[in-house]
Parts: C-alpha cells; structure tokens; sequence
C-alpha cells in the first residue's frame, strides 16, 4: 500500500554563512524502513521551511559592523597611547579593557567581505566562537569592574582572587565551547549533521546546557551582589566628600558620578545580555523540540542590532573615561594642595587615581 503522504520529524538542513554561494544543489533520498528507495509512490509535493535573513537586514549589518570596527580600534589604540604617554603599569583591571577592546575588534572586524571573492566552509564556527570570546571577556571585566571597587586595598589580591567567580564563568564557557565544537565542528565536513538528531547526543547537549545555565545563574547572583556591595561603598564615602576642600571635593563627585554612570550602564548590559542570548535560542528551540505551537515571543533585527551597539557604546565609553589623563605643569599646579606638615601633595595625575577613592581603604 502506497500511503498518501509521508509526515517526517522536523530536521536541521545546514546554515548558509558567507555571503556569496555560486550554486545551491541539494540531493534528497526517499527510503522505507529497510533503507530502500522502492514502492514510494510518486512525489508530487514537498514542505519545506527555510529561515532566512532579508536583503535590507543584511546591508544594515554589515554596514554597521564595517562603521564600528574602525571606531573601537581607534579608541584601543589611543588608549594604549595613553597608558604609554603616562608610563603606567598596566593593572588587572587595565589588562582587562585592552582585552576587552581587542576582542570587540574581533567581533567587530568586517571579515565578511572576504566570503565574497574567498570560500569558507567554517565561517559559522569562527563566527560562534569569537562572539563566545567576547562576552567571555565581557563578562569578566565586569567582575573585575565591581569587584575592584568593594575588596579591601591593604590585602594582597591578584586576578585569581576572583577564583571562584572566574572557574564559574569559564566553566561554563568552556562548556558551551564544547558544545559548539560539535555542533559546529562536524558540520565543516558534514552541513546536514546535528547534535540534537540522535538521543545520545541531545542527551549530551541537555547536560552541558543545564550546566552552563546552573553555572551563569550563579555568576547573575555573585554579580548583583558585588554590584549592591558597591552602591553600599559608594554611599558611605560619600558622607566624606563634604571634609574635603572645595576643588578637591569637585573633581571626586565628577568620579563618583561617571562611576555611577558606568556601573549602572554595566547592570543594563548585563540584563540585556541574558534577555539577548535567550531570546536567540527561543526560536531555535521550536524545531529542536518539535513543538505544534511555534512561542508567540518574536524579535526582529531591531533589537538584535540595538544589542550589538550598546556593546560597542559601553566598550568605547569604558576605554575612553578608564584612559589615564596626562596633564601639563600648568594644569598640575591647579591641582595640588599644601596639608598640615606643610608639604606639596597632587590631588590626582590621571583619570584612574579619581576611582580609587570608591575603594575601601582608598581614603584613610
């Protein structure tokens, strides 16, 4: 008996990367139970569902990428000139801006183009892993950003004295790196593979997402409570600007309201963030689960390139305002001042000395 239709489970084809393909050829086999092309019946109809990204999308994309690559390296240079032309030792904290910025450049960098005259096959696995990079980056200077400003000055702390936060958060990007690596890895050589198509390989995925997902929830609480930790810091030294002479007490407002202003930027980032990388999987998991009922949350290229600019607005703020400040002799003989004991003291020679105050034992 010929049945009159065949109803399949939904199946991940392969993803189109680059931006030029000369040919589209796709070979389709039709078998019964045995593996057998016989006794079939004659195929007159075939469904099938393709997820593309328009024309329009695309020429915003890559037109805002080719504009914001160009920005952010500018300001990772001029940044580094700045801790050159001030002869500044590189702290953690700085280590991770430059990082920061060297990886935004890489998120940044249009390589796209080059898929038009140039073929390659794993442009989809570079693509996944330099943005992994990124916010693996991202969200470890915003550990060292909270955190620089709530531990104790006169202890001895190195960059692994955020251990416990740091295993957390590269944990669980070593395990989504994995999971990426096989997702995407086999598809260089084979495009139709996927991970979630065999019950012991959705069985992995489910264990490495459920992972990483218990690991990221932990890191959201540790940062919410470095973050509440610093508006308490905040809040308390406050009370001592006002024992301070008058230029002296102006310039660490000025600190404490670009501090304030970052910090409260960083927990925006932050939330979006997660709402982002959700909001991608969401879609996605409608085919993977075979679900009758597609979600009724639906996102558009709007929000994904506003997501893609606060990112590339918070690092070029954050290179420029956290740049040491050099400063003329004229200018330095405005900012100092004669205590006690009668001696000459500097208010501040740089931009980063005026954040230290948030510190706890910054002032004593």
């Amino acid at each position: 008996n010929i049945p009159d239709g065949y109803i399949c489970e939904p199946l991940a084809f392969f993803e189109l990367s680059t931006l030029k393909y000369p040919y589209y050829l796709i070979n389709l086999q039709i078998v019964d139970e045995n593996g057998l092309s016989q006794n079939i019946g004659k195929l007159k109809s075939f469904v099938f569902i393709g997820i593309y990204q328009t024309e329009a999308f695309t020429k915003v994309w890559y037109t805002l990428k080719t504009i914001t690559f160009p920005i952010v390296l500018a300001a990772l240079i001029w940044f580094c000139r700045q801790m050159k032309r001030a002869q500044k030792k590189y702290s953690n904290l700085d280590k991770l801006l430059f990082l920061l910025g060297l990886s935004t450049c890489i998120l940044n960098a249009p390589v796209e183009w080059l898929t038009l005259v140039i073929p390659f096959s794993g442009f989809q696995i570079y693509s996944e892993i330099r943005q992994g990079f990124f916010l693996t980056v991202l969200l470890t200077f915003w550990l060292f950003f909270a955190g620089e400003h709530v531990i104790d000055k006169s202890a001895n702390y190195s960059f692994w004295s955020y251990g416990k936060y740091i295993v957390l958060l590269w944990f669980a990007s070593s395990i989504l790196l994995i999971f990426e690596l096989c997702q995407r890895g086999f598809q260089i050589w084979n495009p139709f593979y996927s991970i979630w198509s065999t019950r012991a390989g959705r069985n992995t995925s489910l264990i490495f997402l459920i992972l990483a997902g218990l690991s990221s929830f932990i890191y959201i609480i540790c940062l919410i409570n470095l973050v509440v930790r610093v508006f308490w810091n905040i809040r308390s030294k406050q009370g001592e600007l006002a024992a301070m002479r008058r230029i002296r007490r102006l310039m660490y407002q000025g600190a404490f309201y670009r501090f304030q202003f970052l910090l409260l930027t960083t927990i925006l980032c932050a939330v979006l963030t997660i709402i982002w990388y959700y909001l991608s999987q969401i879609y996605e998991t409608t085919w993977v689960w075979n679900r009758e009922k597609p979600s009724k949350i639906q996102y558009s290229g709007a929000f994904i390139t506003g997501i893609y600019g606060m990112f590339n607005i918070y690092v070029f703020s954050v290179l420029v305002l956290f740049s040491p400040v050099t400063t003329n002799a004229d200018d330095m003989d405005e900012l100092t001042l004669t205590n006690d004991d009668g001696n000459v003291m500097h208010l501040t020679d740089n931009q980063t000395s005026a954040y230290e105050m948030i510190s706890k034992a910054a002032i004593s």
